[in-house]
């Protein structure tokens, strides 16, 4: 039996988790309400699925933007010294440290929650999860998406940390996307 992150175990766990169409507070399909390493990653691959993404390196490199975004929590976090920026209260926060109030008033109309008003609402699991694994997939943070850089046979790990931040950090967390490619935690 295959044992690795995305082998028939996982497959398994996937269809015994809750659906993602239950409502949780504020009538938003919420299902994930966070854990460990493992965890996440099963949330992660769920999530992606949920949302139309299939490719395994795709999800890999969501896994690696977590574990660099989270500085290895696997915990939505807040920004360091957020409530000082320039851009506060919409500072850094989550899976993938979302900023600017433009993409906290997207979000909220997206998922029905006031944002805005509560940004904080941006540290909920699922909120987070839901945030990276549809900002990635569409590009929401800088105009470029997974499947600019990965898709298929193209697996640009390095280039698409430009779907989050520039080349920032971009070799460590290709790093980190191999690591997860050959991971078996189950």
């Amino acid at each position: 039996m295959e044992t690795g992150l995305f082998g028939a175990s996982f497959a398994e766990a996937l269809l015994k988790a809750k659906s993602v169409n239950e409502p949780g507070a504020y009538g938003v399909p919420l299902w994930w309400h966070g854990g460990n390493k493992v965890q996440v990653a099963q949330a992660v691959a769920k999530e992606s699925h949920n949302q139309g993404i299939s490719d395994r390196n795709q999800i890999c490199y969501i896994m690696a933007t977590i574990q660099h975004e989270t500085a290895d929590t696997f915990r939505p976090i807040a920004e360091y010294g957020g409530s000082h920026r320039r851009y506060a209260p919409y500072y850094g926060r989550g899976y993938v440290q979302l900023t600017w109030k433009y993409n906290y008033e997207k979000y909220g109309k997206m998922l029905h929650l006031d944002l805005v008003t509560h940004p904080d609402e941006v540290m909920q699991p699922d909120v987070s999860l839901f945030i990276i694994v549809n900002g990635m997939k569409n590009g929401v943070f800088t105009g470029k998406k997974l499947s600019d850089y990965i898709e298929g046979n193209r697996v640009g790990f390095v280039d698409a940390r430009r779907i989050i931040n520039g080349l920032d950090r971009a070799e460590l967390i290709a790093s980190y996307a191999r690591e997860w490619q050959k991971t078996t935690l189950f």
